[in-house]
């Protein structure tokens, strides 16, 4: 057993996370051993059990059913501190975790990729409303809205994968389809 990963603040009704960042070598991360104990694949005999009570739930309620797959939500920040697991290895520090998305390459598929971050401004020199209305940002948002970048994180495979320049489609920088945000793997909550 390891030592404890939440506690009940007097009167509340949810347990805070503690987190339990260890020492780590930022030039030793590895991404498999930081899922380990976190995400496996369901077996089949969850999966007919999952289904079985969803369609219980739906031939027997007149309400909204919505499913809740615990600890299946890859990239939910909840799962950062890696509170079901006795002794949880590489970054557990939430703001970590963070920086460690900024400043660290991502890792597809086993691939390493690079991501060259885009700046439509800074705040303290322009204000913000003026940098949102933007032309250069205007259009950076309508082309992430469209999404017609390459699949880079279902398929990782052409020269132009391991950085943000180009995308095998012949968008140019900055591309959108390795970004784990913009593909819907990791959200903010």
């Amino acid at each position: 057993m390891g030592p404890a990963s939440g506690r009940m603040p007097a009167g509340g009704f949810y347990h805070d996370a503690i987190e339990r960042q260890q020492p780590y070598d930022e030039d030793a991360l590895d991404p498999d051993e930081w899922v380990e104990g976190m995400y496996a694949v369901y077996t089949d005999e969850e999966l007919r059990t999952l289904q079985a009570r969803a369609e219980a739930l739906y031939a027997n309620t007149s309400r909204a059913i919505i499913g809740n797959f615990g600890t299946a939500g890859f990239g939910d920040i909840a799962h950062v501190p890696g509170l079901a697991i006795a002794r949880p290895h590489g970054i557990r520090s939430v703001a970590d975790w963070y920086m460690a998305t900024a400043l660290h390459p991502e890792y597809i598929r086993g691939r390493r990729k690079d991501v060259t971050h885009h700046s439509f401004g800074n705040i303290d020199a322009t204000p913000l409303p003026e940098i949102w209305a933007s032309a250069a940002f205007a259009a950076f948002r309508q082309r992430v809205r469209d999404f017609n970048f390459s699949p880079c994180t279902t398929c990782g495979g052409c020269e132009r994968f391991p950085f943000n320049f180009e995308d095998c489609t012949g968008n140019g920088f900055p591309t959108c389809g390795g970004c784990l945000w913009a593909q819907g793997f990791v959200q903010c909550a």
